[in-house]
């Protein structure tokens, strides 16, 4: 079963879980976008205050980017609007992969870490609210 993100304000408030102090992480979901979302930023995951956490997003470009500790990474593989698809990323604590469907899009070297703090965890949007998701999410896996 999937849910419905309409742009603009939903979000499943998860609470203050899934708190990672170290790699490695894995976060998965199967989504339907319609486009990139609010600000075009448009949030699968996130559990980020300032500067640490992680988040995992689709951007204006197409991309698909996860944020830790350590700052942005983006996959090299273009993400499809408007139909169903797998994605996933995958941080070791020296390289960060990305898949589409199953297919490598993606890896990049970096080092570092993730930090404990008490925000929640967001699926479809961020603790702020400004960055919706548009379409549908399913199946979200960490």
């Amino acid at each position: 079963m999937s849910r419905s993100f309409d742009g603009v304000d939903d979000n499943i408030d998860m609470g203050d879980v899934l708190d990672f102090t170290a790699p490695p992480i894995s976060l998965a979901i199967w989504c339907y976008a319609l486009g990139t979302g609010e600000a075009g930023f448009g949030r699968f995951f996130e559990k980020y205050s300032g500067t640490t956490g992680y988040r995992f997003l689709i951007e204006t470009s197409t991309t698909i980017t996860f944020w830790n500790d350590t700052g942005e990474n983006t996959s090299s593989a273009l993400f499809s609007l408007n139909t169903w698809q797998h994605v996933c990323v995958t941080y070791d604590g020296s390289n960060v992969r990305f898949y589409i469907n199953g297919s490598p899009a993606g890896v990049i070297a970096q080092l570092g870490g993730l930090t404990e703090h008490t925000s929640a965890l967001q699926i479809g949007n961020r603790p702020a609210g400004d960055r919706t998701f548009d379409g549908l999410l399913a199946e979200a896996a960490i």
